[in-house]
Order: structure tokens, then sequence, then C-alpha cells
């Protein structure tokens, strides 16, 4: 006889920062798998690279590439193939300071049978931006929000 899950908290921290906060990171989707949460993957990766990392193009590509391997050793009795989503924020500049602020989110999706991702990075200081990301239902509606409420133009008086 099979029991409905029961919720532990609803208090779920999806945020993380790296080496003392050079790099601040957070996602959305999946949110743990093999006995650690999302961060503490990002976290185990991430430490020990940082020290001979100079620029986050350099430390992007190896995070994702570390958790796409992780992603796809999943045993599917833990997290099933389609709902292996995962989408990372890191937000740092691009030479791990704080000057020339840049935000990277790297995508993971399952896609016939591979975990494949995908990355953007763009400048936090050249334009506003948004990244609308999670479960498929909720980012289109939320896309569908954003689009739709622009600011109007403050009319003369």
């Amino acid at each position: 006889m099979s029991r409905a899950a029961t919720v532990e908290s609803d208090a779920f921290d999806k945020t993380f920062a790296i080496a003392g906060g050079k790099v601040i990171g957070g996602f959305s989707s999946l949110m743990r798998f093999s006995g650690k949460t999302i961060s503490e993957h990002v976290l185990e990766i991430a430490t020990p690279l940082i020290r001979g990392t100079r620029t986050i193009q350099s430390l992007a590509p190896r995070i994702e590439a570390e958790i796409t391997d992780r992603l796809a050793h999943i045993d599917d009795q833990e997290v099933i193939f389609p709902c292996r989503k995962l989408d990372v924020f890191l937000v740092t500049g691009a030479n791990l300071t704080r000057s020339d602020m840049q935000i990277v989110s790297i995508s993971f999706f399952p896609k016939q049978n591979l975990i494949t991702s995908g990355t953007e990075t763009v400048a936090a200081n050249t334009r506003n931006r948004y990244f609308v990301r999670g479960e498929d239902k909720a980012a289109a509606a939320a896309a569908r929000l954003l689009a739709n409420d622009r600011p109007t133009k403050a009319q003369p008086s």
C-alpha cells in the first residue's frame, strides 16, 4: 500500500556562495539527488577548482560538465530521466571579482537518452535582463506575465 509523501518543510534555500562570496549562485527545478542538494554538488565541484581558476568563463564549463555527468548517472529509482531538469545561475565578475559583473545561466535537461546542457552569459551592467526557468508550465506562465507587464511611458500632465 502506497501513501502520499509528506512535506518536511517549505523552507529550502536555493542559493549558495563559492569561495567566501566570490561567486554567488542559485538554482531551480531539481533540488537534490544522490543524497546531496544542488548547492552541495556545485560546492563540491567548484571549491577545489576555484583556487586555480581565474575567470568565470573557465569555471562555468567545468561545473557544467561535472553536473551533466552526475545527472546522467542518477539511479532511475531516485529521479526518473524526464525529471532531470536543472537550472544553475552563477553571478560574479569576469575575473571572479566584483567588477564587470556577469550572470551565467546553465540549463540541464533530458533530450532523447542524454542529459543536454546549454549556457548563456550576460553582462549585468549592460541591460536589464531576466531568466525564466523551472518547471515548463510555470516558466511559460511567468514569461507571459513578464512580457505583458511592460512599463508604460509617463503621460505629461
